[in-house]
């Protein structure tokens, strides 16, 4: 009697089984489990490849916050570099129409004092001329009627009164 007798096996059935198994083995190995392990492959492969994306873009996403930043920082610096600009170029618009507007203020003072000046002599020549013929006059008179004393204070006033 053999081992597998006292057991109560049946070596051919054992055998059947052990070959059937096998089989079953394959077929599993072979149907199932590869395609399986390939999903799980081409999962985890997808998994991975999203994760490393997740970190590149929040690494962009870093350095393009960064970039901004510095880009605000930099427009800002801009900013006010040219609203000084503007103030300084405004400034000197300004000193430059204020001189102006005092050179044209002089000119038109030394202008103006000119023509009181011609003016004022002119009025002083047109005295002077009305002032002598009148005296003009009043010699004249004085002389064809030379009369007497009284006669020629009065023509003298009336003179001066027409004057």
């Amino acid at each position: 009697m053999s081992v597998l007798d006292v057991f109560g096996i049946n070596w051919k059935i054992l055998l059947f089984q052990i070959i059937n198994l096998l089989i079953a083995l394959f077929l599993l190995k072979t149907f199932a489990l590869k395609p399986f392990s390939e999903i799980l492959k081409k999962r985890r492969e997808k998994i991975e490849k999203g994760l490393k994306d997740a970190q590149e873009a929040e690494q962009m996403l870093k350095d393009a916050q960064g970039r901004a930043g510095e880009i605000v920082k930099k427009a800002e610096g801009k900013k006010e570099q040219i609203l000084e600009e503007a103030e300084e170029r405004a400034k000197k618009e300004q000193r430059r129409i204020l001189s102006e507007a005092e050179k044209e203020k002089g000119i038109i003072l030394i202008e103006g004092r000119e023509q009181v000046y011609t003016e004022r002599e002119q009025m002083k020549r047109d005295f002077q001329k009305d002032f002598l013929s009148v005296t003009e006059a009043v010699v004249e008179k004085i002389l064809k009627e030379k009369i007497d004393e009284k006669k020629d204070g009065k023509i003298i006033e009336e003179a001066i009164s027409n004057i």
